[in-house]
């Protein structure tokens, strides 16, 4: 059966389950825009946080492991130091294995940037971001004041050196050397993080609002089947009760479950009377009984 939009419009109650059809969608796409959006946003911050502050952990543990081969004798300090850096040096995790670590002392002079290392053994304490931010000189103000901590700057993409991006970075102190760990994710990452979790919620809306208007779509075809099975019932029964022929309908016992009016005529009871009676019944009067259907 096809449906015409404009005469499904034109019906108020269909026009008005549209309607709250079409609200309760734009509620829930404002809630996922203003609300669980950045608050998604917000929580994957969060975790590329604890995610960065866990690698630099793992970087002062390599360093760490030298230092007590240093403190037992096995290896001199600068010996301990340049395992230390070659390590640091060839870390990498995500994707592609294109996350690094790098390494600044208190000073501000770069040991270890592996993506940079024209800038090693350099003093980068007044280098900027292009928005004029001293990155450095804030590494080493979070790791004398407080030990460890995070930023965000402006940096090279990765070996990129015509691309620079937002990065988050966390950097820790490591005070028996006065050095600096850090490593960092760019904010590429995150947002490619929210987009994904943008595209399943976009798929989610679609499927609910295919679900909205294939419920719609049903219901109203239900409504017109119903309708046109009134009307169906309407013309038989004006046909049944009009005809001159009687017209039963009897069960497997032979008790009349309709009879058209007509079997006034015929036998001299109403349609009322005869259903009070089986066919043995009417028969015995002496009257044929014409039956147009049997069920």
């Amino acid at each position: 059966m096809q449906i015409n939009l404009s005469d499904f419009l034109r019906k108020k109650e269909n026009f008005r389950l549209l309607l709250v059809v079409f609200l309760l969608l734009i509620l829930f796409v404002s809630l996922y825009l203003f609300l669980i959006l950045p608050a998604l946003r917000a929580d994957i911050y969060r975790e590329k946080e604890v995610f960065t502050s866990e690698m630099v952990d793992n970087g002062l543990t390599v360093i760490d492991h030298f230092r007590n081969l240093e403190d037992q004798g096995i290896l001199s300090t600068e010996e301990a130091k340049e395992e230390a850096t070659r390590l640091i040096r060839e870390m990498r995790y995500g994707e592609d294995n294109r996350d690094y670590f790098w390494i600044i002392d208190y000073d501000a002079t770069v040991i270890v940037h592996p993506f940079r290392p024209e800038l090693e053994k350099t003093d980068v304490s007044e280098t900027e971001d292009e928005t004029g931010f001293l990155l450095f000189r804030e590494m080493v103000r979070i790791a004398r004041e407080d030990g460890a901590g995070h930023l965000t700057y402006q940096w090279q993409y990765y070996d990129d050196s015509e691309r620079t991006g937002g990065k988050l970075s966390y950097v820790a102190a490591y005070e028996p050397w006065q050095w600096i760990v850090g490593t960092g994710i760019y904010l590429t990452d995150l947002d490619a993080a929210a987009a994904r979790h943008q595209n399943i919620a976009a798929l989610a809306l679609t499927v609910i609002f295919a679900l909205a208007v294939t419920v719609t779509y049903y219901y109203y075809r239900g409504r017109e089947k119903e309708k046109e099975l009134l009307q169906s019932e309407e013309k038989y029964r004006l046909i049944a009760e009009n005809t001159a022929d009687t017209i039963t309908l009897m069960d497997m016992d032979l008790n009349y479950l309709y009879v058209s009016p007509s079997i006034y005529n015929l036998q001299g009871f109403t349609s009322s009377e005869a259903l009070e009676r089986n066919l043995e019944q009417t028969s015995a009067t002496g009257n044929a009984v014409a039956c147009g259907r049997q069920g």
